[in-house]
């Protein structure tokens, strides 16, 4: 997932899930093209845990279990420096996420309009297998999380090979959801949210703006203010864009085609590992 080059500190990788909507029940994956739910998970790179926010249509759009199968059309896949989009092969939902300095940004755009949501899970650890840990996380969710006005802001702990961490996160989406549920914890300490939206009578995007802290939700908020109070996801995809443009300039080399290409992917990937260690 995208992060800016010059000390970003909150990171919105992409990530898979089995079934979509309010029957969700199964564990979230990284690299799942044949899932059927495509959405995005907030860290605090290289946190063990985060907050996962998934987008899925009213069950009146049309599959044969009465939901979308929403996978992922690799034809539409970008991955550049800075921003990261894709769209769902069968179905109206493109998804992206970008990231400035301190926040993390995503955006679900919905062709068809109308009723929309999107699953805020403030209980995961499931980065931990991702990052190759020999035994899944543990979750603890503080008591405090809460949603009010579209603005969520809560605290996952997670423990894996024994060492406890903290994420603190603020999130922000907007347009403001028209209406919020919350649902059972699926058997886990936790909180999770259904966010309901209405996209009508056009077509709309809804965009999660986010950061986080290791430290404390002061820290959080204190990040998600250094923003401003105006989303624009295009400006902060195209400022990180630049961003990195400029990081990856800096080095220079006379290979041509596809070793050129290896040369600065690699360099991307080492600027980004070195942001994940920090």
């Amino acid at each position: 997932g995208p992060i800016f080059p010059n000390g970003g500190v909150a990171q919105a990788g992409p990530i898979t899930c089995e079934r979509p909507g309010e029957g969700y029940l199964q564990p979230t994956q990284f690299d799942n093209h044949n899932a059927e739910l495509l959405g995005y998970i907030l860290t605090g790179a290289p946190k063990l845990q985060g907050f996962v926010m998934m987008p899925f249509s009213d069950k009146t759009d049309p599959s044969p279990e009465g939901r979308f199968s929403k996978r992922m059309d690799d034809s539409s896949q970008s991955v550049k420096p800075g921003n990261y989009s894709v769209r769902a092969e069968n179905w109206a939902m493109g998804t992206g996420s970008t990231a400035s300095k301190d926040c993390s940004y995503v955006r679900f755009e919905y062709q068809r309009g109308g009723r929309v949501c999107v699953l805020l899970d403030a209980q995961v650890a499931d980065s931990a297998w991702w990052m190759k840990k020999n035994r899944p996380a543990t979750k603890v969710v503080a008591a405090n999380s809460s949603i009010l006005d579209g603005v969520f802001e809560g605290m996952v702990e997670a423990e894996v090979n024994g060492k406890r961490e903290k994420l603190f996160a603020k999130i922000q989406f907007m347009p403001k959801p028209v209406k919020v549920r919350e649902m059972a914890a699926n058997g886990r300490a936790g909180k999770r949210y259904i966010l309901e939206f209405n996209l009508e009578p056009v077509v709309g995007n809804i965009v999660a703006k986010a950061a986080t802290s290791d430290v404390s939700m002061d820290e959080a908020k204190a990040r998600f203010a250094s923003d401003g109070e105006v989303i624009d996801y295009s400006k902060v995809s195209g400022a990180c864009m630049k961003a990195w443009d400029a990081y990856l300039g800096l080095e220079k080399t006379e290979l041509k085609g596809k070793e050129r290409k290896e040369f600065y992917t690699k360099r991307f990937h080492d600027r980004v590992k070195e942001l994940l260690v920090k």
